[in-house]
């Protein structure tokens, strides 16, 4: 009848409908996901370029495990290895957990001698060197303010250890590996400890009058110069 060929119609028209909106939400559903892939993909390629500046950052990224941020005493010159030695590395382990780095001294060379650098004469040449393991190559440590203070903190910590005579404390990469004579001439480069001499007096200056006084006098591991 007339009656049932209107329904069939209607039934018809609605499928089509209902069909053709399913398919729409499908293509939508599809669409955003597709879309969070793409974020989500550039949010890891941000995060896998990132460079690392400072030790500070590299270590709050140390939770992954391809990071290992520690430090190791490599060694050591001039230093008692009996008594001295063992508080010195005591001492800055201790040092070491106060800033999160495990410190470790198992594979420590001691030379019993001091190591004096002939370009540097008067020098004490008792030298503790550290290396700091785990970091990207040729990295700068001086540069970086995080290691910076904690050298700061190891000469504090070991300003209060009983010494006989003072301790260079000296932090490098471990891929550096400056020897310990170079560390010491390092050192007084750096922070302005020599100054040149004159080699002449004025040529206007009499025979007899002719002196030589130095300038200033300086002290280079408690020895006077």
């Amino acid at each position: 009848s007339i009656s049932n060929k209107s329904t069939i119609r209607l039934r018809s028209t609605l499928s089509q409908a209902f069909d053709e909106t399913t398919k729409q939400n499908r293509e939508n559903e599809s669409s955003t996901a597709i879309s969070r892939n793409f974020i989500s993909s550039q949010q890891n390629l941000e995060a896998t370029s990132t460079n690392y500046d400072n030790v500070s950052q590299y270590l709050e990224d140390e939770k992954d495990e391809e990071f290992d941020i520690s430090l190791k005493a490599h060694s050591s010159s001039g230093i008692d290895p009996l008594i001295e030695l063992p508080a010195l590395l005591q001492t800055l382990s201790s040092a070491s957990n106060d800033f999160g780095l495990s410190f470790y001294h198992d594979t420590i060379q001691i030379y019993k001698k001091p190591c004096r650098p002939v370009s540097i004469p008067g020098s004490l040449g008792r030298v503790l060197s550290i290396h700091v393991e785990g970091l990207p190559e040729a990295f700068q440590v001086e540069n970086d303010e995080f290691l910076m203070q904690l050298l700061g903190h190891f000469k504090e910590c070991v300003s209060k250890v009983s010494l006989t005579q003072p301790v260079l404390v000296a932090i490098q990469s471990s891929g550096d590996n400056i020897d310990l004579e170079s560390l010491i001439e390092k050192e007084v480069t750096d922070y302005g400890l020599r100054d040149g001499l004159e080699e002449s007096s004025p040529a206007k200056a009499p025979e007899m009058e002719k002196t030589f006084i130095p300038s200033i006098k300086i002290e280079l591991d408690g020895a006077m110069i």
